[in-house]
């Protein structure tokens, strides 16, 4: 049988033009004439079924791809986005069971931060074989029967957890020139009935190529979140420890004083104090192990510890009790290197016990210069430490410099250290200067020696100088 898309046209001659069932055009008196056969409208029937299939399926995909993104645009923590995750999975594809993975980097390890289960059983552990596979080649794994799978089949998780169809995705963003996975979107069923097909695949590959950018840009909005408020955190804490250092400086008929700290981060582990009591003006100056905000824990510690302590009358043993205090309070291996003084303003007169700390300075009003040596080991380092206290004297014009290694050991753009004698030189260019002056002058000294190099120490100074009447 044939069908004739011309009225009653005359039928063409044999042998004439193509086989009118060929579906080609013939002529005929004039008239183009396309003849089909039954099979040829069949298959053109059956041609447009499939095309109708395919748009429906991809309109499908698209339609779920533009509900996933309207869903998905809006801000939610991290926990609501995995819950509104699966609800679109689940509502996109025939799963039993399904899982939202992360990547974490600290261990690197995969976490389960979301799952559910349509039977209302917990769901706590998916398929680790498929999960690697799916994270070591970063692309979809559809398996419509695990069981017969030639690798799957025989793996524990799959028996144990009796998988039968399985569909995991990598939750992945292309991140400069390369694709990163942040996790894994995983489903299964146990049964063959739901078993999942190309179109689930596609489905779910869509909604987790969209996920992925989500969460990528919510982990990244939240680090924001913490990195601010961690430096507003640091920047409170620097404000408390910059408090801690002395904010008056005791009035000395015939003396100056001053100091300077510098951390060479927020935070640091340096730090001087001073008071002035009956026994007369004392003066502490010390560099607590580490750097950072550890390092500034400690140094409150030990500076509360030595002002517990200082009022002692015997200096070598206010060391002593201080350092075993300091043993006994702070972390193993922590310690602070320390110079501790006692100033007898009418005299002069400074007695002093050096900590397993840099040597004091003393410049002389001649020029000349004198080093206060260690008198014992750093604060807390050992159990029982014992102590002996040594004598200087300040006369007229001199100054006494106590610092922390940072200043000795700046360094410049080649490496080369600043030296205890170069320091020496600074100081005594300075001599005509109050304390203040003094410690200007090193401060700035430091920083045009150090310009463009990185300060990976920190710098902290004391000055006491007593006035020369002859230049008053």
């Amino acid at each position: 049988m044939s069908v004739k898309t011309s009225p009653s046209a005359p039928e063409a001659p044999t042998g004439s033009g193509r086989s009118a069932a060929s579906g080609n055009p013939s002529q005929t008196d004039g008239l183009h004439v396309r003849e089909f056969s039954a099979r040829d409208l069949s298959a053109r029937v059956n041609r447009s079924a499939e095309v109708v299939e395919a748009l429906s399926r991809q309109y499908r995909i698209l339609d779920t791809l533009r509900e996933a993104a309207n869903q998905l645009v809006v801000h939610r923590p991290l926990p609501e986005l995995f819950e509104l995750l699966l609800d679109l999975l689940f509502a996109a594809v025939p799963a039993q069971r399904g899982a939202i993975l992360l990547r974490e980097p600290d261990p690197p390890r995969l976490q389960l931060k979301a799952s559910r289960s349509r039977t209302g059983l917990p769901f706590v552990s998916v398929s680790r074989a498929i999960a690697d596979r799916v994270l070591e080649q970063g692309h979809a794994l559809l398996l419509e029967d695990a069981m017969r799978h030639p690798v799957f089949s025989s793996a524990d998780s799959i028996i144990n957890g009796g998988i039968r169809s399985a569909l995991c995705a990598p939750l992945w963003f292309a991140s400069g020139e390369k694709d990163e996975v942040v996790g894994l979107v995983y489903l299964d069923n146990s049964s063959l009935v739901d078993a999942f097909d190309e179109e689930d695949l596609s489905l779910v590959t869509a909604i987790a190529s969209v996920a992925a950018v989500k969460i990528h840009t919510t982990r990244l909005l939240r680090e924001s979140r913490d990195n601010r408020r961690l430096k507003e955190e640091v920047r409170l804490a620097a404000e408390m420890q910059a408090d801690l250092l002395p904010q008056t400086t005791p009035v000395l008929p015939g003396w100056s004083l001053a100091g300077g700290s510098r951390p060479c981060l927020a935070m640091g582990g340096d730090y001087y104090d001073w008071a002035l009591g009956e026994d007369g003006l004392r003066l502490v100056l010390a560099d607590v192990s580490g750097k950072g905000a550890a390092a500034a824990v400690l140094m409150a510690a030990v500076r509360a510890l030595v002002r517990s302590r200082w009022s002692e009358a015997d200096l070598a043993r206010a060391s002593r009790l201080i350092s075993r205090a300091v043993f006994d309070n702070v972390p193993a291996s922590r310690y602070a290197t320390a110079f501790l003084a006692r100033l007898d303003p009418p005299t002069g007169r400074l007695r002093f016990v050096n900590a397993g700390h840099q040597p004091a300075l003393v410049v002389r009003a001649d020029g000349t210069a004198e080093a206060l040596v260690s008198s014992g080991v750093p604060l807390g380092l050992m159990e029982s430490a014992s102590y002996t206290a040594a004598n200087a004297t300040l006369g007229p014009g001199d100054a006494l410099l106590i610092f922390s290694d940072g200043v000795s050991e700046a360094r410049d753009r080649a490496g080369n250290e600043l030296g205890v004698e170069r320091l020496v030189e600074i100081v005594r260019g300075a001599l005509v200067l109050d304390a203040a002056g003094v410690v200007e002058r090193v401060e700035r000294a430091l920083d045009e020696f150090s310009a463009g190099a990185p300060v990976d120490d920190d710098r902290t100074l004391l000055v006491l100088k007593r006035v020369d009447p002859a230049r008053a």
